[in-house]
C-alpha cells in the first residue's frame, strides 16, 4: 500500500486522532466569530452546559452575550488566553470558568466531573476573515472554547507546518 504524505493526508491523520482518540469535538468554520476569534457554538454550549446559573446572573442585561464576548476579548488582549483559562472571566457578580483544571487527586468527584466537561474542538479550513472568504487556516484547535489555542497551516514557501498564536494566524482583524 502506498502511503499518503500530502497535506490533506496529514490533516486527516491529525483530525482522526483528535476526534476518535482524544475526545475532541468537530467544529464548523461557519460557527467561527471573526470579530472575537471564537467558535460561538462551542463557547455557548460549554457555558450553558457547565454554568447556566452564572449565565442567569447576566441574562437580564441588554445584549448580555455581546457583553460577555467584549469582556472576553478585552481580557485576552490584556492578559492573554492562558491567563483567562486559568483565572476565568468575571463580569458583575458572575464568575465564568472557561477551563477546569486537572484534579490533583481523585478525592473530590465534583472536581473530576468538572474537568471531564472541558470542551476541546478542532475545526478544519477555518475561514477567519469577515471581508474575504478565501483565507483559511488548515486546522484550528480550541480548548474550553474561548479562542483557538493552536493553528496548523501549510506555509506557501514549502517550509512546512507551523503553529501560530491568535494574533499571527487570525491577523489584526480579531485583535483590534
Amino acid at each position: 500500500m502506498v502511503s499518503q504524505t500530502n497535506e490533506q493526508a496529514l490533516e486527516n491523520l491529525i483530525e482522526n486522532h483528535l476526534l476518535n482518540h482524544a475526545g475532541y469535538h468537530s467544529g464548523n468554520s461557519k460557527d467561527f466569530d471573526t470579530e472575537f476569534a471564537i467558535d460561538k457554538r462551542q463557547f455557548w454550549e460549554f457555558l450553558e452546559t457547565t454554568q447556566s446559573k452564572e449565565l442567569d446572573k447576566l441574562r437580564d442585561s441588554p445584549d448580555w452575550q455581546r457583553l460577555i464576548l467584549e469582556r472576553l476579548n478585552r481580557k485576552i488582549k490584556k492578559n492573554g488566553v492562558l491567563s483567562l483559562l486559568k483565572k476565568g472571566l468575571a463580569i458583575d457578580d458572575a464568575n465564568l470558568t472557561l477551563f477546569y483544571s486537572l484534579p490533583y487527586n481523585d478525592l473530590n468527584p465534583q472536581i473530576q466531573a468538572n474537568f471531564a466537561q472541558n470542551r476541546f474542538s478542532l475545526t478544519r479550513q477555518l475561514y477567519f476573515s469577515a471581508s474575504d472568504s478565501n483565507p483559511s487556516i488548515d486546522l484550528a484547535c480550541f480548548a474550553g472554547s474561548p479562542t483557538p489555542y493552536l493553528y496548523f497551516d501549510r506555509l506557501s514557501n514549502n517550509s512546512g507546518w507551523c503553529g501560530m498564536d491568535r494574533r499571527v494566524a487570525v491577523g489584526t482583524e480579531a485583535t483590534n
